[in-house]
């Protein structure tokens, strides 16, 4: 009899722990009134008295100001093509709605409500034309209510957050939510901030993050969903809402409790933080693996998942089952070969989690950015189908896109093939033009200034990662499919086009460690100006490259070989380059480059040289002049024979190659960058990847890769129209593409022209800004390989600025970032030995500006300066060369012109 109760007792135990949660009904609110009955219109006076006759606990309404200040109640901006805000209130007072009414007041609304307080009106504030109108209507909302006496029984909603911030100041301690539809723009902590108590968001946005309903709970704010279909009403509820807005109310108010939404259950909770403290990644591992990031308490990225699917079913981070973890302190200083500084600190904390399965998924935190990866610890071949890589933001952000340069007619499979070179579009995440790829770096603004950027380093062996929009507000990774037909075409037949596809992303033999995810975190945006986070996470040079000999190139393509006053017709000839090794002389230029021309066109074969070119006597004239030589092949024609072509011409003593029209970072092309830097070292070349996508730290791998381009650099202006704001752009990238590595954007225009002069022309091309800002440019921009793009002539016309360039160095000891905004304006100091460089640029805004030198210390110095002319707002080549002293408490007070520059450089 006992055994028989206690079992008992254990089943109805059991039963008891067991019992699903339930979740609480949410309370009705009619949407625009219970409009959807005989007699009744949304907004209407009689829509109001159907929601109190059926005991909603609210009506919704919405409202606008009239120019005269009387409070209407409308959906749309207009009624009968009449704006609202526009006029008067006599204007609008006879218009009907649909079933007859006038158009009703707030004061009218407020009367009904006070007859059935029971039903609270739901008041929503339209966004209006400007924040002055947003405020006004606000202030008069919460005047007619206190004056009817319905405090207690009116709860305010709005769309425009300066509607909901002023509620907050005026009526703090009433119901005031902010409503949000596609995307969520502020986080819960900013709502709080500003009074405001609750969120309203349209129940696409809590289907996308569920947790976003707990959240608020958490933090004591109330939760609504709109507008609610009956087929949905269970599912909202299981979420945990307080109210649910409808067209349908009466059947919102027969709903039951259902079983309550579980969150997802975690094994595991693993944290990592920066050695300051301030960042902080949150790994959760459970049936998935899931990561938070924050920063000083702002929360950077809500959950975000990560894995790999493999061809054969498994996966890494799917149903993940945990061994064991480890943490590590890291705190060295590296010594780069080639670089924007001779020593950098590389501090770092590293949690690297390992699984059954063979792999590991390693974080490291940094002051400025968290990284993770994934390793496969097993010994042999893998095919990766898919990568998941998800960024998601807490809430709608402004971000720089820079998408991909195929037509957006294109379906993202064919947009993989592109030159990963176009300007930047500032707009919220939720505008994202969904018929396009994006390319990384990308730029994502948060809370408090800071700014989040993602991109990836150690890209070695694996397809490039685009980003796309995701969940709700995030991003997620995107990768080209391995190429499985190519065919030659393209850019003279220099190119292999991709035909088809297969149906993974890569393929991998033996032990691999998968390149970084990086979500850089920035206070101010110099630091975006100064990281070396795409260096440190490279993997490390082997072997010897102290031969590597950065320089400046005079170069021949953008200026056409458009020289002047010589005996001999220019163009692709011996003659010519002969000019251009002269001038590379004379001027301390260490190489002149021969680009696409030299060889036979159409038929990729860098052995088929023009007869107009006599290359070994080019190479031997080039020697005894000091200078060295170096070659720009298309892909194609350098990768058909590579190990021939870097061996004949090493023999023949060139001292690089600049590899052009690439296109594309799937694996096999990813896989060719590295093929070519390391048959470069073999034969002591140098290589510069022109025509491909950004860095990810190759040149730290081998720092014979000295330069990449995957930037809309100055050849943009031999064709594109006034449209292209290259100002702008110039003083974006610093803080975003220039982030991952060095540019070859090829600056030194010599033809400069105001922003109403530009005009593209090929032969004799200009640049859009001063001639301060181009001179400028060769200290903000990294390019150990920097080219000089105007002819010799025109430099030979301007020996002042020629000589700048040609002096400056192109690799430094030490870099400052002094200040900037985001395409707006950037200045940056950099010193090689005991010789500081500042170079300052402004978008087509004329700016005064303060440089502070404090980083001098102590003595006295002197400066060579370039700055913009009297005149340089209409005649853009008009500059100012003169010595100064530097100021004793280091303050140097400039002013550029619009698209101007500034450029000093500072000797003891």
């Amino acid at each position: 009899m006992k055994t028989r109760m206690f079992l008992t007792l254990i089943i109805i135990a059991l039963s008891f722990n067991t019992e699903a949660k339930k979740a609480k009904v949410p309370k009705t609110i009619a949407h625009r009134g219970y409009w959807q009955t005989e007699g009744s219109a949304q907004n209407s006076i009689v829509a109001l008295k159907k929601a109190q006759e059926i005991g909603c606990y609210g009506s919704e309404f919405d409202v606008w100001l009239t120019a005269d200040g009387k409070v209407v109640l409308n959906h749309d901006a207009t009624i009968n093509d009449i704006r609202i805000e526009d006029v008067s209130y006599d204007q609008l007072k006879n218009l009907t709605i649909d079933n007859g009414e006038h158009l009703p007041l707030l004061e009218d609304y407020l009367k009904q409500g006070k007859l059935k307080p029971k039903t609270k009106l739901i008041l929503e504030i339209k966004p209006h034309k400007t924040p002055e109108r947003d405020r006004a209507i606000a202030a008069e909302c919460v005047k007619q209510v206190a004056a009817a006496g319905m405090g207690k029984n009116v709860e305010y909603i709005s769309f425009s957050i300066e509607v909901c911030k002023e509620l907050g100041r005026l009526v703090p301690t009433e119901e005031i939510a902010y409503l949000a539809s596609g995307s969520v723009t502020y986080t819960l902590d900013e709502l709080k901030a500003w009074n405001i108590n609750g969120i309203d968001y349209h129940y696409g946005v809590f289907r996308a993050h569920p947790e976003y309903v707990a959240e608020a709970h958490a933090k004591g704010m109330s939760v609504n969903v709109w507008t609610v279909k009956p087929e949905d009403f269970n599912e909202m509820m299981s979420l945990g809402v307080d109210f649910i807005t409808t067209d349908f109310p009466e059947e919102a108010l027969k709903l039951k409790p259902v079983e309550a939404y579980e969150p997802p259950k975690f094994d595991k909770i693993l944290t990592v933080k920066s050695p300051n403290g301030k960042l902080n990644a949150t790994v959760y591992i459970g049936k998935t693996i899931e990561y938070t990031i924050t920063h000083g308490g702002d929360p950077i990225l809500s959950k975000s998942a990560v894995s790999m699917t493999l061809n054969d079913g498994n996966g890494f981070g799917i149903n993940p089952k945990l061994i064991g973890s480890a943490a590590k302190t890291v705190n060295e200083t590296l010594t780069p070969v080639i670089y924007k500084k001779n020593k950098i600190t590389d501090n770092y904390n590293e949690l690297t989690i390992n699984f059954e399965g063979d792999y590991s998924l390693v974080f490291k935190a940094y002051n400025e950015a968290v990284a993770y990866r994934f390793v496969s610890n097993a010994d042999k071949s893998l095919i990766i189908k898919d990568e998941q890589a998800e960024f998601n933001f807490p809430a709608n952000r402004q971000a720089f896109i820079a998408y991909t340069n195929t037509n957006e007619n294109e379906p993202l499979n064919k947009q993989y093939f592109n030159s990963f070179e176009q300007p930047y579009n500032y707009i919220a995440l939720s505008k994202w033009n969904k018929k396009r790829l994006g390319i990384t770096p990308l730029l994502v603004e948060t809370s408090h200034g800071k700014k989040v950027l993602i991109t990836e380093a150690d890209l070695l062996n694996y397809p490039g990662m685009f980003l796309y929009p995701g969940k709700a507000d995030g991003l997620k990774g995107v990768f080209a499919p391995y190429p499985q037909r190519v065919t030659q075409g393209g850019h003279n037949r220099l190119q292999m086009l991709v035909d088809s596809r297969e149906d993974y992303i890569a393929k991998v033999n033996g032990k691999t460690s998968f390149p970084w995810r990086i979500i850089m975190v920035s206070e101010k945006d110099t630091d975006l100006a100064d990281t070396d986070i795409v260096y440190k996470l490279a993997t490390p040079s082997q072997g010897d490259y102290s031969w590597v000999k950065p320089g400046k190139v005079a170069w021949d393509w953008w200026n056409d070989w458009n020289i002047r006053n010589v005996d001999f017709t220019s163009g692709v000839n011996n003659e010519t380059y002969k000019y251009y090794i002269d001038f590379a002389s004379q001027n301390g230029i260490e190489y002149v480059i021969l680009d696409e021309g030299w060889a036979v066109n159409q038929l990729a074969d860098l052995f088929r040289i023009v007869p107009e070119i006599n290359l070994p006597e080019l190479a031997k004239y080039a020697k005894m002049k000091n200078v060295d030589l170096i070659l720009w092949a298309g892909y194609y024609a350098f990768d058909r024979d590579m190990e021939k072509v870097c061996e004949t011409y090493s023999k023949m003593g060139i001292k690089g190659f600049k590899v052009d029209f690439m296109d594309r970072d799937d694996q096999v092309m990813v896989d060719f960058h590295r093929r070519a830097a390391e048959m470069g070292a073999k034969y002591k070349l140098l290589i510069d990847f022109h025509g491909t996508y950004k860095p990810t730290g190759l040149y730290r791998t081998y720092p014979n890769v000295i330069n990449f381009e995957g930037v809309n650099g100055l050849e943009q202006l031999k064709w594109s129209s006034s449209d292209l704001d290259q100002p702008q752009y110039d003083v974006t990238i610093p803080f975003i593409r220039q982030v991952a590595g060095p540019m070859d954007y090829t600056q030194g225009a010599m033809r400069n022209a105001t922003k109403g002069n530009f005009r593209p022309i090929n032969s004799e091309p200009m640049s859009q800004g001063t001639r301060c800002h181009q001179l400028a440019e060769y200290v903000i921009f990294e390019a150990p390989l920097t080219m000089l793009c105007d002819n010799p002539s025109n430099y030979l016309a301007e020996p002042k600025c020629t000589s700048f360039i040609a002096t400056i160095p192109t690799t430094w000891d030490e870099t400052v970032a002094i200040n900037g905004e985001v395409g707006s304006y950037v200045t940056i100091a950099r010193r090689k030995g005991d010789v500081w460089y500042v170079g300052a640029l402004t978008n087509w805004d004329a700016r005064d500006m303060t440089i502070d030198l404090s980083f001098l210390g102590e003595g006295t110095y002197k400066g060579e300066a370039f700055k913009d002319g009297a005149n340089a707002s209409r005649a853009a080549s008009d500059y100012k060369r003169e010595t100064i002293t530097i100021p004793a408490d280091r303050k140097l007070n400039v002013r550029l012109a619009p698209g101007g520059g500034y450029a000093l450089k500072i000797t003891k």
